[in-house]
C-alpha cells in the first residue's frame, strides 16, 4: 500500500488517482471515507458539527480502522498528521509519501491569500484558527516529514510526473 500525505493543495488526490491507475491499484481518499461514514455529509459540515478536536479523533479512528489491502493508493486528509496513532498505523502498513510544495504554490493552488486565515477556515483546514498558511505549513511539515519514507516537492510537477517519480522509486 502507498499512502500520500501533505497539505491541502499538494496534489494528494490527483496524484493518487494517477498512481493507482498507473499501478493498477485501488484508489481511496480518507476524506471521502469520512463523508461516507457520515452518510454523505460534506467535510466542512462534519468539521463544523463536530468541532476540531472531535473531528481529529473521528479522522484518526477511521484511518486506524482502514484495511484497504496491499494494492491500494491512499490519499489522506491533511490533518491526519496530528494523530500519532493514525500516522504510526499508516507507516506500519504502507509506504508513506509526503507530497510537499512551497507555501506560495499552496496558496496559489488553493486560491488563497497567504495571510487570510478566514479563507482557510472556510476551506475547513483543520487547526488553522488564526494561523497564517505559512504558520500552519511549518507546524504540519514536521509531522509529515517524521513519518515519510519519501518526500517529493510537487511545486513544479504535474500529478502525472509525481506519480511517475513514486513509481520509479518503488521499482
Amino acid at each position: 500500500m502507498i499512502t500520500l500525505t501533505g497539505m491541502s493543495g499538494v496534489g494528494k488526490t490527483s496524484t493518487g488517482r494517477e498512481l493507482a491507475h498507473m499501478l493498477d491499484y485501488k484508489f481511496l481518499d480518507t476524506d471521502t471515507v469520512l463523508e461516507e461514514r457520515c452518510k454523505g455529509e460534506k467535510l466542512p459540515n462534519i468539521l463544523k458539527r463536530l468541532g476540531e478536536l472531535a473531528f481529529l479523533q473521528f479522522e484518526s479512528q477511521v484511518v486506524c480502522n482502514l484495511q484497504p489491502g496491499k494494492e491500494t493508493v491512499l490519499a489522506t486528509g491533511g490533518s491526519v498528521a496530528y494523530s500519532e496513532v493514525a500516522m504510526q498505523h499508516l507507516h506500519d502498513m504502507s509506504f508513506v509519501v509526503h507530497l510537499d510544495a512551497s507555501v506560495e504554490i499552496l496558496a496559489e493552488r488553493g486560491n488563497l491569500r497567504l495571510n487570510n486565515h478566514q479563507a482557510y477556515a472556510r476551506r475547513s483546514i483543520v487547526r488553522c484558527g488564526t494561523r497564517t498558511l505559512e504558520q500552519l505549513y511549518r507546524q504540519r511539515h514536521t509531522f509529515y516529514r517524521r513519518w515519510a519514507n519519501l518526500t517529493i516537492d510537487t511545486s513544479a510537477l504535474t500529478p502525472q510526473q509525481v506519480a511517475f517519480k513514486i513509481r520509479d522509486v518503488l521499482k
